[in-house]
């Protein structure tokens, strides 16, 4: 990974940014000494590449129409390609079985706990236990990989020569995630949970000393907010609920998973975005929404023998978020 090693690295990632959001030479040097306290070896760059090139088609239609029930998460999918129609992918092959491993290791991990969840504040503080579970199932260097997986996740997400998306702002974020998570072994979910969401809150000068100001600190991080100025939006748009609609909520966005129940509701950040872009939606329509699905959710999980005794529910928005987006009336 040599463009972390000497400038012309710099100039060659940050290419695609525009002078006022460029990522900053000091938040460079960050990412670099993440890289170095990770001291990855080829086998695992190696792994890692491919473990970046092939994650993706665990989140194609067309592959999850056809493998098992069992396999249609999208790491599973990619486990199922990797151990019974390699051809689809066919670099898995060039592996050492320590790489095999690896990938493996991260799928699963993946699985678990996503930081661009956490980043955006998707998942919930019983993610962040279950990860904890699984480094010490996998040990330190099977974190290390999946921290090094991360990165280059993180860094190639819109695609393009160097990197679209690792600016000044979304940078801010990733490095405190990852510092957040250098403590896993040391510091207790919760903890780690609220403490980068306190950090993101003093990032965009916005209040986090209440219940109810917290839950506008993960809506603001859902919402994908980059500075205090767009928060007065958010919250006008929260101050028009209900009574009851704010309580909801706030049980939701408040709840741990550990000792309380959680649904981690994947692709709500798309979902916001979309209503956000929407001019018949909004987002306090969707916040709307929400308290009638949550409502739902409680009510059919209580019922389910299958789900009662279950602390942590994800739930899939990726439909809802296309059809707020296709909404015209």
């Amino acid at each position: 990974m040599g463009w972390f090693n000497h400038q012309p690295g710099y100039d060659v990632f940050t290419e695609p940014q525009a002078p006022p959001v460029k990522l900053r030479p000091e938040q460079w040097q960050e990412l670099r000494r993440i890289v170095s306290m990770i001291a990855p070896d080829l086998e695992q760059l190696q792994a890692v590449v491919v473990l970046l090139a092939i994650r993706g088609l665990g989140k194609s239609k067309t592959i999850l129409s056809q493998v098992p029930k069992e396999m249609k998460r999208p790491e599973r999918a990619v486990l199922h390609l990797m151990t019974d129609v390699q051809q689809v992918v066919p670099s898995v092959a060039w592996l050492t079985d320590a790489g095999r491993t690896s990938v493996t290791d991260a799928l699963l991990v993946h699985e678990t706990f996503n930081l661009a969840q956490m980043l955006q504040g998707e998942n919930v503080p019983a993610n962040i236990l279950q990860l904890y579970q699984l480094v010490h199932q996998q040990g330190q260097n099977g974190f290390n990989f999946y921290m090094l997986f991360l990165l280059g996740f993180m860094s190639g997400i819109a695609g393009g020569n160097g990197s679209r998306f690792m600016n000044a702002k979304n940078a801010e974020a990733v490095i405190s995630g990852f510092l957040m998570l250098q403590s896993l072994l040391k510091s207790p979910p919760r903890d780690i949970y609220w403490g980068y969401m306190t950090t993101r809150a003093r990032a965009l000068k916005i209040p986090y000393e209440t219940a109810e100001d917290l839950v506008m600190v993960r809506l603001a991080c859902l919402s994908r907010l980059q500075d205090a100025s767009q928060y007065h939006t958010l919250r006008s748009s929260w101050d028009v609920l209900g009574s009851f609609q704010k309580t909801t909520l706030t049980q939701h966005f408040l709840a741990d998973g550990i000792e309380t129940r959680a649904f981690v509701l994947e692709f709500l950040p798309m979902c916001v975005a979309n209503a956000r872009a929407n001019g018949l939606i909004g987002l306090t329509l969707l916040l709307e929404v929400l308290v009638e699905l949550l409502t739902n959710l409680k009510q059919a999980v209580e019922t389910s023998k299958e789900t009662s005794s279950v602390m942590i529910l994800p739930v899939d928005l990726m439909d809802m978020s296309e059809f707020i987006a296709a909404v015209q009336n």
